[in-house]
């Protein structure tokens, strides 16, 4: 069915017109969809909607794209019931994610959970809430992605694992992009931080596409089977050796549906 969407999106957006109203203004969904629609198939698939953290958004990416990320917090205003929304806390609209998924269901492709606040208190039981809405055949297109570094995130990663999801460190951005290539004492001490973070049992590397060049220094020396993960929220995403280079792609998402 998306592939279909897909075919007929490419007659719709010329690719020139889709470029130059890129360039002017923010993207609309036949911005986006124009972009999109311009990737091969194996490029196309990882293509993932930001935040679609609403009923609409998250079904606006359902019927176009096969990967969506949304935001979710285990425990603060959602009461510990797995919300859906970006900080702050007032935010919070009283979407779950169990309701969002019993309602809309998973995506074609990825599931890319950014969860903001997994911690000791409360990991336990985002694990087995999972484990519980998203069937054991699919838990291996769900992303778990958390900023959790310290040594105590060890088990935790395995547990994650051994149920199949896949398990990402959200590499700090700032200070990966002040880093970049340089080789000073403060930026190979997060290079160390980093791979001793990932070498604890993650699956994933998931930056923001501005620290790409840090990233890269990494890539010859993380632990065996991590993969890269990123986001592009710009208007002019365009860098095919990057997406090439990752598992998925995360660009900015208008969220309305087309008629």
């Amino acid at each position: 069915m998306i592939a279909g969407i897909f075919v007929a999106l490419a007659s719709m957006f010329a690719i020139g017109l889709g470029a130059e109203l890129w360039s002017r203004h923010r993207p609309t969904l036949g911005d986006v969809l124009s972009k999109v629609a311009t990737l091969d198939d194996e490029s196309r698939h990882k293509i993932c909607a930001h935040r679609a953290n609403n009923i609409s958004m998250y079904r606006s990416a359902l019927r176009y794209l096969e990967c969506i990320e949304i935001d979710t917090h285990v425990s603060p205003a959602s009461g510990g019931l797995a919300g859906v929304y970006h900080p702050p806390d007032s935010n919070f609209r009283g979407l779950t994610l169990e309701q969002l998924l019993a309602q809309q269901g998973m995506p074609e492709g990825h599931l890319w959970l950014d969860t903001k606040d997994l911690a000791p208190s409360n990991w336990s039981a985002y694990l087995e809430l999972l484990s519980r809405v998203i069937p054991p055949e699919r838990r291996g297109d769900v992303v778990v992605e958390t900023v959790w570094w310290t040594p105590d995130v060890e088990p935790v990663a395995a547990q994650f694992r051994s149920r199949s999801f896949a398990f990402s460190y959200y590499l700090p951005t700032d200070e990966a992009i002040a880093c970049a290539e340089r080789r000073t004492a403060e930026c190979d001490a997060l290079r160390r931080r980093v791979l001793d973070t990932l070498a604890r049992g993650f699956s994933h590397l998931s930056f923001d596409s501005r620290a790409a060049a840090f990233a890269e220094t990494l890539r010859p020396m993380l632990p065996p089977g991590v993969k890269f993960l990123t986001w592009d929220l710009s208007r002019t995403w365009k860098d095919r050796p990057l997406i090439d280079d990752v598992d998925l792609y995360i660009v900015y998402w208008p969220g309305r549906v087309l008629n």
